[in-house]
């Protein structure tokens, strides 16, 4: 849809936008310029994004051997609470 069309129309498509899962693309000149989309929509694209951004950081630490197990990363994660706790 083109900025000049959304401006005139703006409260019946953000109206629009609330009911839909799609994003709606602006265009200027003919080129896609901006992407508006419903708030909620887009707290949920962000929070999708995080966790495939943990996702794929998991796999980076399993493919360069960075593990540890459960026991050890709560005996570690004991130590710095104790040591914390100790100095303040």
């Amino acid at each position: 849809m083109s900025l000049t069309q959304f401006k005139a129309e703006a409260s019946q498509q953000i109206k629009e936008l609330r009911n839909s899962s799609e994003p709606l693309i602006l265009t200027q000149n003919g080129c896609a310029s901006v992407v508006v989309e419903d708030y909620t929509q887009y707290q949920r694209n962000q929070r999708a994004l995080a966790l495939l951004r943990l996702i794929a950081l998991g796999e980076a630490d399993i493919s360069h051997n960075r593990q540890a197990s459960q026991h050890e990363v709560f005996s570690q994660l004991k130590a710095r609470l104790e040591e914390e706790q100790e100095h303040g």
